[in-house]
């Protein structure tokens, strides 16, 4: 929707090139957005140790949120 998207091949080339090793979801019919209720890209789902959704942010945010983030997570404390 942002208008900057490549194609999936390209993204898995991006993907490559840089390095990462996070999974990548290519959501090609609209149902993960659709049953995960995503209203805004990127968002962001935390996943802790047991594989349960611990939560999710909308949007874009800055480094110092992310690692606040991650420590909650990984700590299953909030705030």
């Amino acid at each position: 929707p942002g208008g900057q998207e490549q194609d999936q091949a390209g993204i898995e080339d991006f993907i490559a090139e840089n390095g990462y090793t996070f999974p990548t979801v290519f959501d090609t019919t609209g149902q993960v957005q659709y049953n995960y209720y995503i209203s805004a890209f990127p968002t962001t789902f935390m996943i802790d140790a047991e594989g349960k959704v611990y939560g999710y942010v909308p949007g874009a945010m800055d480094e110092e949120t992310m690692r606040e983030i991650i420590r909650q997570t990984r700590t299953g404390q909030r705030g």
